[in-house]
């Protein structure tokens, strides 16, 4: 993060991304990390204009974030079901809804992770607010500017798209990229075959990633004499 902040590159290398046409979506078979970080990066960057009276900026920003479909209906970018509603009302909506109580081990993970970039960016622009220097004009130029710079190097991120025409040949391609020079955990392997052979029911549903995320949720919180095996 803090190199992200400090550079004056624009052309970062985030990797590879493999897709496969899921009615009329893309589902992520591997990227969604990242892109769940540019999602949240962005947010940031779009909460901090506003933060500053930069409305049309912000706004801007939640193009990337939320876009119209064919029917003109607001959609996100990014869908999940395992971190939802955590991401989409509290992250992905321009006009944030108060807190959720109860939060999953993901969403708490988010959580904390949207925290520390508001406050990396947030901190970024208070060198500028508190310099005693300059005008409260030029503070507003430079404050813009600033935030502009970090949503153009996040806009111009360089990565891989891979998209195929099956979740088969997806998985099989994630799993060549990911195999070459090191092993995917066993956990990964198993997640991942079982995403392969099993179809979910609801199409608009990723149904397998949902349950695996539960299960690892329930896993982590027992001992090895609690385990309940009708939890599983």
């Amino acid at each position: 993060m803090q190199s992200f902040l400090e550079s004056q590159q624009i052309d970062y290398f985030i990797g590879s991304v493999v897709t496969f046409a899921k009615g009329q979506y893309k589902a992520i078979v591997d990227g969604q990390q990242r892109l769940t970080t540019i999602t949240l990066l962005l947010a940031s960057i779009r909460n901090c204009y506003q933060k500053y009276s930069f409305e049309d900026r912000a706004s801007g920003a939640q193009n990337f974030i939320e876009r119209n479909n064919k029917n003109n209906e607001a959609t996100y970018v990014l869908r999940t079901e395992t971190s939802y509603p955590y991401l989409q009302t509290v992250i992905q909506k321009k006009e944030s809804q108060k807190k959720i109580t109860k939060l999953s081990e993901e969403e708490m993970l988010l959580e904390a992770a949207f925290n520390f970039f508001n406050e990396k960016i947030i901190n970024e622009i208070d060198k500028i607010e508190t310099d005693t220097g300059i005008t409260i004009s030029t503070k507003r130029i430079k404050t813009k500017k600033r935030l502009d710079e970090l949503r153009d190097t996040l806009l111009a991120l360089k990565l891989i798209y891979v998209e195929l025409d099956n979740e088969d040949d997806a998985y099989q391609v994630f799993e060549t990229l990911n195999t070459r020079g090191k092993d995917l955990a066993t956990a990964d392997l198993i997640k991942n075959h079982l995403a392969r052979l099993l179809r979910e029911k609801n199409p608009g549903s990723d149904d397998v990633k949902v349950r695996w995320s539960m299960m690892s949720d329930y896993i982590k919180t027992i001992t090895i004499e609690s385990i309940d095996l009708g939890k599983l």
